[in-house]
């Protein structure tokens, strides 16, 4: 990828290859013109593309090059590999059924590089609406190879051979992505790679950094919105969903089903409409995750809409600094003062390529918490640990132009059509009609938890604004399975007039209307206040060490410990000896694998004479069946067994009562210094770690 950086002062600006200025490195320059772009037979056409050239045999590939300025600029070689059959004589023995005349089981490189390349329903004109114009693709695509009778899997497993016999027709060096489309006889395969990855070079050896992306057997349509949320982007949505994880977004984004308590989840009723009807909470500390429940995202089940989240487009660079809001509030402390800010949709091009003004996101960052994740098979059942909200607000244009469906129906089709028939893949928008009881507003906000710090922060979750209200749930399963979760989400959006909080954050967020600006683009009105019970808390009567680990201390300050060993949590009185101390905690702090964010407490004693002169000791693997407050004196303590999501075991240690307590607390949870111990190792300061992930 070239990611084009602009200076503050034009005049200091440091242009990529590829690009001249001042004022802006936004100028082109033309390879082509000077030497033919040194390209030679066989591959002596040379194409200018922003930034770059490609040299490439015109008689087997064709070139699709960029022309319009952008930010960053992705650079695709499509190759073609037919391991099915030969393709049929009459294109009408070419297309999927005669009843989905706009699917093709067989298709052209010219057909591919329309979808890919040039097709305004394509995935080209959908990464540059959903970035703003900061994003662009170009590229080549390299005519069919025949390698009859070959299975997906197989396929994947030589494609080094495909890339090779490419190189005939394209340079390898002049792409960021490799994209290997197949047709295979039989199985199925899409998945995208991280730009962590290899390509065989020319004259042996490897060509690192590549990302690679795999569809073989995948769906192609060549009419967009025919079918129901695979065909919102030419050729299919996997397409551009496996590219973006390739591009650097790991994560899905999944739903939310959360209940008054882990007893109101029944794991027999799972993803049933009987389990459903019990997840009437909007947020809570037991939920059910549901893996790529969110509908209105592409990184989701893309049901209503197919941006990927804020938090998605954030993560990736295509929503910048100067459009999100951030409020911060993982210190504990309450807002000083309410903030109101207007909102804009994310899924308009409201800002252009180099930013604006336009807010397009909320993130606020709060004290984390934990979410008992119900239902993964796991015992006891893992948590997820939370710190971030973002809001963000969506209207019916463009790619997201299928949210009509739940509103004022402009494009003609109903959100029932969605909710009262199984879901196929394949099926199209005119297949049964009904009606529903209520639109439902589209102009509210979509509300998502995640985490910013642990391994899965590119993993977000909507919750539902209307947890106790549904939109027409019915008992079909949603592609991935969620019976029922189409409808609990179709109307998960907070609305004109509505507030959302909950306990477990300290925060309330409302929606107080929706204005327009001089050009006629709606935002909505958001209103953050801190709740009342976090005014009250701002000096706080409990401290606690939860998760990796975070201490809340009882002045109310968030830190992280970072260096692994044997920490005094809590001493009454502060700087007591051992012998006349009334009560310390002790917590054994370990670290798990190479990252020297990922330690854990596995160990806590208590001694003292509120102890009676004994030690109590709790281990992994050695802890009472049920776990209880326990009183030594005015303070309680309570000591409880989790687990990551990567099923490391670890201690919470929640501690309530201090504020009356007669005497100086000492410890990392009381008044002691807690910089030394938030503070990264020597050897973990300036630690890289570069991973390479594969996602399907």
């Amino acid at each position: 990828m070239v990611l084009v950086v602009l200076s503050a002062e034009p005049s200091l600006a440091t242009c990529p290859e590829g690009f001249q200025g001042p004022p802006d490195c936004l100028a082109d320059i033309d390879e082509c013109a000077t030497n033919n772009g040194d390209c030679v037979a066989p591959r002596g056409t040379c194409a200018n593309t922003m930034g770059a050239h490609y040299c490439y045999n015109s008689a087997n590939a064709t070139a699709y090059p960029e022309t319009e300025a952008a930010t960053m600029y992705w650079r695709i070689a499509v190759v073609l590999v037919n391991g099915w059959e030969a393709f049929p004589a009459n294109y009408t023995d070419r297309v999927y059924s005669s009843a989905i005349d706009y699917r093709l089981r067989y298709y052209t490189k010219e057909e591919v590089g329309t979808g890919v390349f040039t097709s305004p329903d394509g995935i080209k004109a959908f990464f540059k609406e959903a970035s703003y114009g900061r994003a662009s693709i170009s590229g080549v695509v390299v005519e069919w190879q025949d390698d009859f009778g070959r299975t997906s899997s197989e396929l994947e497993a030589d494609r080094d051979t495909y890339f090779l016999n490419s190189y005939a027709s394209i340079d390898p060096t002049q792409y960021d992505v490799f994209m290997l489309v197949g047709l295979a006889s039989s199985g199925f395969n899409a998945k995208g790679w991280l730009m962590q990855n290899s390509v065989p070079a020319e004259g042996g050896g490897r060509l690192n950094g590549k990302g690679i992306v795999y569809l073989t057997n995948s769906a192609f349509f060549t009419e967009v919105g025919r079918t129901r949320f695979d065909g919102w982007i030419l050729p299919s949505v996997p397409w551009s969903h496996e590219l973006m994880h390739t591009l650097g977004l790991m994560g899905h984004s999944n739903s939310f089903w959360c209940y008054p308590s882990a007893d109101s989840y029944d794991d027999d009723n799972a993803n049933t409409l009987t389990d459903l009807a019990a997840a009437t909470s909007t947020l809570s500390s037991a939920c059910a995750q549901k893996a790529y429940g969110d509908p209105f995202s592409l990184m989701g089940e893309r049901l209503w809409a197919s941006h990927p989240s804020a938090v998605s487009k954030t993560e990736i660079g295509w929503i910048v600094d100067q459009e999100v809001v951030r409020i911060d509030l993982s210190s504990g402390s309450p807002l000083a003062n309410p903030v109101s800010v207007d909102l804009y949709s994310h899924s308009r091009r409201t800002n252009g390529a180099q930013g604006g003004s336009k807010t397009l996101v909320i993130e606020i960052l709060v004290p984390p918490f934990d979410v008992t994740l119900l239902g993964t098979g796991a015992s006891p059942n893992p948590n997820a640990t939370l710190n971030r909200v973002t809001v963000e607000f969506r209207e019916a244009a463009g790619f997201d132009q299928y949210l009509a469906a739940l509103g004022s129906d402009p494009l003609g089709f109903h959100a029932s059509w969605y909710l009262d028939m199984n879901y196929a893949w394949n099926s199209t928008l005119g297949q049964g009609v009904y009606t529903v009881d209520n639109f439902i507003d589209v102009e509210g906000a979509l509300i998502y938890v995640d985490n910013t710090d642990s391994s899965d922060s590119q993993t977000v979750r909507l919750i539902d604004c209307n947890a106790n209200v549904t939109a027409g749930i019915k008992d079909y399963p949603s592609p991935k399975g969620w019976r029922g979760n189409a409808g609990k989400f179709a109307d998960a959006m907070l609305g004109q007039g509505h507030s959302f909080t909950t306990p477990l954050l300290p925060i309330q967020i409302s929606v107080t209307g929706v204005t327009s600006d001089a050009n006629g683009t709606k935002a909505l009105q958001v209103y953050i206040e801190s709740t009342p019970d976090a005014q009250a808390a701002s000096t706080p009567d409990d401290v606690q060490a939860k998760g990796d680990p975070h201490l809340i201390n009882m002045f109310g300050q968030h830190f992280d410990v970072r260096v692994p060993g044997v920490h005094m949590f809590l001493q009454i009185p502060l700087n007591a000896y051992a012998a006349s101390a009334l009560l310390t905690i002790r917590a054994d702090v370990q670290r798990f694998g190479t990252a020297c964010s990922d330690v854990y407490v596995q160990g806590v004693s208590l001694n003292g004479k509120w102890v009676g002169n004994e030690t109590i000791v709790y281990k992994i693997g050695q802890m009472p069946e049920k776990q209880d407050w326990v009183r030594f004196h005015e303070v309680m303590v309570k000591v409880v067994p989790a687990h990551t999501n990567t099923n490391v075991a670890y201690l919470n240690l929640l501690v309530k009562g201090l504020q009356k307590v007669k005497y100086p607390v000492g410890g990392l949870l009381g008044e002691a210094d807690h910089e030394w111990v938030s503070t990264p190792e020597a050897h973990c300061l300036n630690r890289l770690s570069l991973r390479g992930r594969q996602s399907k």
